[in-house]
């Protein structure tokens, strides 16, 4: 079974005069400021949404920041763009920061209003079962003024640990997919103060109870790499593609990218990268993540 995972596609419209009294002024003025406008861009999604189709994989999964800024001019125009995949190819979803990137926005549920048949409803823990992967959901996004910080809830800590320890996602190869890294490239705990996963540590101690967990996958850090997970059962890779969204440079060394992974009986098989040159998505020269981008 080929898996295929994206993230990070960042699709931003410019607000309103009238939406600018939010988060989204300050926002605004960072990307402007600091010329990070242009490092995302339509393009290489309507080219990642090509690729994908091609890739023709069994299974889909996409962890977050899907709009720039939560807007619901970018949930409908993102909707429209992901038609061509979501609408035809088993699709799980989980939110990230920038989708839930106002208060507005957690408060009117946008995420869900648009991707709800793709997040299980909308409720997490999501148990989704796709032939013999199943893949798990949690949502860890939450606005704040100024930081860019998660946090899962309480409920859905104690919900995971319920279903670890009734064995129900024992099933076949289980993957749990959230946007916040757990372990930075090193295998140590991601400490980025000001854009972390706060009670990543909780979550950590429930996957160490028992193996269920195969596969970790997330996004939000743009520089796609791949760690572990140390457990009393064995290591849990982790892997981040790296943003779907991104505007190829030279000069920043950056571009687009996504991962195909391809799941047997004995479980992880292998891992593809797929990096944008030019206007065509191609399998990483020398490996998933050799090139540092």
């Amino acid at each position: 079974m080929r898996v295929l995972h994206f993230t990070d596609l960042h699709l931003y419209r410019r607000p309103s005069p009238s939406a600018l009294f939010s988060k989204r002024l300050l926002g605004t003025a960072n990307l402007y400021l600091g010329k990070r406008v242009h490092h995302f861009s339509q393009r290489s999604i309507e080219l990642l949404v090509e690729a994908v189709v091609e890739q023709r994989p069994d299974l889909c999964v996409c962890s977050g920041d899907l709009t720039g800024m939560s807007s619901p001019d970018e949930y409908r125009d993102v909707r429209a763009l992901l038609a061509p995949v979501i609408d035809h190819i088993p699709t799980v979803m989980v939110p990230g920061n920038h989708d839930v990137y106002t208060r507005g926005a957690q408060r009117e549920r946008r995420f869900e209003g648009s991707f709800a048949a793709w997040t299980g409803g909308g409720s997490y823990p999501a148990v989704q079962r796709h032939g013999p992967v199943t893949g798990g959901g949690l949502d860890c996004a939450r606005p704040h003024p100024i930081l860019a910080n998660g946090e899962l809830p309480e409920e859905q800590l104690e919900g995971l640990a319920r279903l670890i320890d009734a064995g129900e996602l024992d099933q076949g190869f289980t993957i749990l997919l959230l946007h916040y890294p757990l372990r930075d490239r090193q295998g140590e705990p991601y400490a980025t103060a000001s854009r972390n996963l706060l009670n990543a540590a909780s979550l950590e101690a429930i996957l160490s109870r028992r193996p269920a967990i195969d596969l970790i996958l997330h996004g939000h850090e743009h520089h796609g790499f791949e760690s572990h997970l140390v457990t009393p059962h064995g290591d849990i890779p982790i892997h981040d593609p790296g943003a779907g969204g991104r505007t190829p440079s030279a000069e920043r060394n950056e571009t687009a990218h996504f991962n195909v992974y391809t799941i047997g009986e004995d479980g992880l098989e292998g891992v593809e990268r797929f990096a944008l040159e030019g206007e065509r998505f191609e399998l990483e020269d020398g490996g998933p993540y050799t090139s540092g981008r």
